[in-house]
């Protein structure tokens, strides 16, 4: 099935039987910026795909500068949300489980995201305020996602060993930044001390 529509600053020919694929290929692929594009236009075909608009919300997660990630920590915890909405309505058990599945998978690979940039930016001089920041906006965003769904999972045991696997790894990686971030600052204020210290104490 083929249709014109208007995109950028013309008209592309767009296959909707294939474009779900391609975007769904180019995100695994961390060709997020390409991915959320064709996600854009399917969702305007599809926009009841709840997987489109979550998906894409997770590429758009992708972008960006490091100090970005407590605006995008929103962006994740708000597709989150909607798509548990579409998901907990579903007739079919399997299917609703099918969901919860597909969005604590990439909750998990989100956290993991924006867990990885505040060790490493945590770990650099001058930038201690911005790992915490990160650190805690991930944390956020870990905990309401969870809640919102954890009643739901009680009753599969996949789901609720996906959950007490999220909480395990993470708050033991945020832990261990925020270590990071502390030493972080103990060394910029020793190496502080140790250019300027002469300078500081010469009048006394």
């Amino acid at each position: 099935m083929n249709n014109n529509i208007k995109y950028s600053q013309g008209y592309v020919e767009v296959d909707y039987d294939n474009l779900f694929k391609i975007a769904y290929d180019e995100m695994i692929s961390n060709q997020f910026e390409e991915a959320e594009k064709h996600f854009d236009i399917y969702v305007l075909k599809n926009p009841n795909e709840w997987k489109a608009q979550f998906y894409r919300a997770y590429c758009k997660c992708h972008e960006g500068k490091i100090g970005d990630i407590p605006r995008q920590a929103q962006i994740f915890e708000s597709a989150f949300k909607a798509a548990y909405e579409k998901i907990k309505v579903k007739e079919n058990q399997e299917e609703k489980e099918a969901g919860l599945k597909i969005i604590l998978t990439f909750l998990n690979e989100q956290a993991s995201y924006f867990t990885s940039n505040g060790q490493r930016v945590g770990g650099i001089f001058g930038s201690a305020s911005v790992g915490a920041s990160t650190v805690r906006a991930s944390n956020q965003m870990l905990d309401n996602c969870i809640k919102l769904v954890e009643k739901d999972c009680s009753n599969n045991e996949e789901l609720s060993t996906l959950i007490k696997n999220l909480r395990k790894t993470h708050r033991t990686g945020i832990t261990a930044i925020l270590v990071i971030i502390f030493i972080a600052v103990i060394i910029g204020i020793v190496t502080f001390f140790w250019i300027y210290g002469d300078l500081l104490f010469l009048d006394l």
